[in-house]
């Protein structure tokens, strides 16, 4: 069965149902390599980097990408396995920006450039060692919306005090005390902006769930 699927994957005719009920990117091929070839813990440093950047570039040429970037910014952070510091995390040095309708970067990937994001990453992977991606999107009444209409498990997180530690203490006493959901809803507090963190256990499974939130906002404009 596994041999079909995999066949039927090759020709394409799964990628063409799939974009004439849901047309997101015209040239994702993104089911291919994760689908054919699995989830794998990648040790590798460059292979991290490469990953980092394909799911950006995909995420970029999204039109409503734009649409879901706080006023912090956003990140894709990628963790090696059993990360010990933010040496061992890749990311997007100063982040991701939105410059009028687009969407752009400071600069290439590499390790130990994020220090909010990755932090939040290490310390949620110590309770849940498969999590090795987040990525921050922003929260607000149409965000939540769509993660409900598109069926993703979520929680909701308070900081416990008003600053960085408190905001990830919060996050990772909520998901320990209620269990993994792969998206959390952050409120925030006093200078600290509300954000959504979506974890996965590679980059791609994070674009995943990324879709699915874009789609359920499509979805939510055509109800209005």
């Amino acid at each position: 069965f596994n041999k079909l699927w995999y066949r039927l994957l090759s020709t394409k005719k799964i990628w063409k149902i799939h974009k004439k009920q849901n047309i997101l990117v015209s040239e994702c091929d993104i089911c291919f390599p994760r689908l054919v070839y699995g989830i794998s813990i990648d040790t590798n440093r460059e292979t991290i980097l490469k990953e980092v950047e394909r799911v950006y570039k995909i995420l970029s040429k999204i039109p409503e990408f734009k649409d879901l970037i706080p006023e912090v910014y956003t990140n894709l952070a990628r963790a090696l396995p059993s990360p010990r510091g933010t040496d061992d995390v890749a990311a997007f040095p100063g982040r991701i920006v939105k410059l009028k309708n687009k969407v752009s970067i400071l600069g290439k990937p590499s390790f130990g450039c994020s220090r909010h994001l990755a932090n939040v990453l290490i310390n949620v992977n110590k309770i849940y060692p498969f999590v090795l991606a987040c990525m921050n999107i922003r929260f607000d009444s149409s965000i939540e919306k769509a993660v409900k209409i598109s069926g993703i498990s979520h929680i909701y997180s308070k900081a416990t005090s008003q600053d960085e530690e408190g905001v990830i203490k919060g996050i990772v006493d909520t998901l320990y005390r209620y269990g993994f959901k792969p998206v959390v809803f952050e409120y925030g507090g006093e200078g600290i902006e509300p954000n959504t963190y979506i974890f996965g256990e590679d980059l791609y499974d994070v674009l995943e769930k990324v879709i699915h939130i874009i789609w359920g906002l499509r979805v939510c404009r055509q109800k209005i």
